[in-house]
């Protein structure tokens, strides 16, 4: 077997970086979204976020995802435990579709495991179309995805 690594030029330096340091990771995305923008004309990258609260206005739930092109991808949902089971994960969910599709998405994806909730998201019409096995050790990692 060939090492087809290469050596970098001695005056570039490879560091890790803070992952908390968020104007980076905005710096690094936009390098990222002009390059695929160039190649790729009408690339619409767009951050979706929805808060559920209570009636003190604490914080109870939320859903983080992002529209690329006309898939929207579902980074995060959380209810806090004591709220659970009562229809706020399906509400944010159901609200999250509906401003993704608001925004022209006409499909959604997400990843769960088998530790969390795929039922809960195949209630919500959302199908398996990959698994990946010992992720982590023991687990299994479910893509889902629906049409909108």
């Amino acid at each position: 077997m060939t090492d087809r690594s290469r050596t970098i030029p001695a005056d570039i330096r490879v560091s890790v970086a803070d992952p908390a340091d968020i104007d980076v990771i905005h710096e690094i995305a936009s390098y990222l979204k002009s390059e695929i923008e160039h190649s790729r004309p009408g690339l619409k990258h767009q951050n979706v976020v929805l808060l559920a609260h209570d009636a003190d206005d604490q914080l109870i739930g939320g859903v983080i995802g992002v529209i690329n092109w006309s898939w929207f991808l579902i980074h995060v949902v959380w209810v806090a435990g004591h709220e659970r089971g009562k229809g706020i994960g399906s509400a944010l969910i159901k609200a999250a579709e509906e401003e993704a599709r608001r925004q022209g998405c006409d499909r959604a994806h997400l990843s769960t495991h088998d530790f969390q909730a795929p039922a809960f998201y195949s209630r919500l019409g959302y199908s398996i179309f990959s698994v990946w096995d010992d992720y982590p050790a023991g687990s299994k990692m479910f893509h889902m995805k629906k049409p909108l």
